[in-house]
């Protein structure tokens, strides 16, 4: 009996301690939480997960099971709504851990992804090449006829990889800037090149090319076309930054096979930016070039980062990040900050500062 009215006590006790927790809104992470060792889903261990197309569901792990500090992890959530962030999604092993949205905006909210697109076209590029669609090294001549640069005495020399890599020799306006393979100079206008070359090539649309190669096989749904410019809400991109961290991978299905492309599009593919793959942004090089005051800064894109991250950026600061070390992909949309776009200070130095705090939590 007297046992029996400790337990009572102690259930009554439990009891007020969740109402108290669940009361408590001043961060969207549970600082003072506890979970069982028993409970934990053991997020270390845990097997990779994707979402089921069709479905709005989503697997969600909280930071408590992951052992991270939340503490620190509510100061990332805060550091990017404070931000202007549209939207902050961070996913672990595919499960999700965070799941923000500020401003108006919710999970189908749709945002202009600037040049996070790109790197969907270079996976895309790769996809092509292994089908035997086209190869990277073809002249963009072979597929688009004379006349599209206003350089005629380098037009000839230019291939697909060079567009894939900054590398053309071309600025936004495509005219003559260095001949190509020896000058980086990032030009948007070269590489939107790249989506004629795709319709040339596979006599399809580039919609119809990205929806059957990409977002169909990954359940990417929700996005819309403005010209060549991809809006998406951020659960979709998510999807691309899960695929990624899984080598090309999805749900079992390899997407892409060839892996000495997905190898190279992810690594530094040619001397003049290190920190440059097949349009990809690549963290942990010895340095990074500035294109806009042309000049090479040293060390990594964000110190702050792991070494292994890759970016997708766009414009405002729109991110995907992967980071197969932690198992992390993490997006950022948002509207203009008036920070650096790399470096010390950027939104990427500062926001992994923070999370990495919480991620890096001392185990126990």
């Amino acid at each position: 009996m007297k046992t029996s009215y400790k337990f009572l006590l102690l259930i009554l006790l439990l009891g007020f301690l969740t109402t108290a927790c669940e009361e408590d809104s001043d961060s969207p992470i549970g600082e003072d939480e506890q979970v069982d060792e028993s409970d934990r889903s053991d997020g270390g261990s845990a097997a990779m997960y994707f979402p089921k197309a069709g479905t709005d569901e989503w697997e969600q792990v909280s930071a408590i099971e992951l052992s991270w500090d939340t503490t620190q992890l509510n100061e990332a959530i805060r550091y990017a709504r404070e931000n202007r962030s549209y939207n902050l999604l961070i996913l672990h092993k595919g499960r999700i851990v965070v799941e923000e949205y500020w401003n108006n905006t919710d999970v189908k909210s749709r945002h202009d992804l600037g040049s996070v697109a790109k790197s969907m076209t270079a996976f895309i590029i790769g996809l092509l090449q292994e089908d035997g669609t086209l190869r990277i090294d073809d002249k963009v001549n072979k597929y688009i006829p004379e006349g599209w640069s206003r350089s005629p005495e380098t037009e000839g020399e230019i291939t697909i990889r060079h567009l894939l890599t900054m590398t053309s020799g071309l600025n936004d306006d495509l005219d003559y800037v260095g001949r190509p393979g020896e000058v980086w100079r990032y030009s948007h206008g070269a590489y939107v090149k790249l989506y004629e070359v795709i319709e040339a090539a596979s006599g399809k649309s580039y919609r119809e090319v990205f929806d059957s190669l990409l977002f169909s096989p990954t359940g990417m749904t929700g996005l819309s076309w403005s010209g060549t410019d991809l809006l998406s809400p951020g659960r979709a991109i998510a999807k691309f930054g899960l695929m990624m961290l899984n080598d090309g991978t999805w749900d079992g299905t390899k997407l892409l096979k060839d892996e000495g492309y997905f190898s190279a599009m992810l690594s530094t593919s040619q001397d003049l930016q290190k920190s440059y793959g097949y349009l990809w942004w690549l963290n942990g090089k010895e340095s990074w070039y500035d294109d806009d005051k042309k000049v090479t800064n040293e060390g990594p894109i964000a110190s702050s980062m792991p070494a292994d991250s890759w970016l997708a950026k766009g414009k405002h600061d729109q991110r995907i990040y992967v980071v197969p070390s932690l198992d992390l992909v993490v997006i950022r949309q948002g509207g203009y900050i008036p920070l650096p776009e790399s470096g010390e200070g950027s939104f990427d130095v500062e926001f992994w500062k923070r999370l990495m705090k919480a991620v890096n939590a001392p185990q126990t």
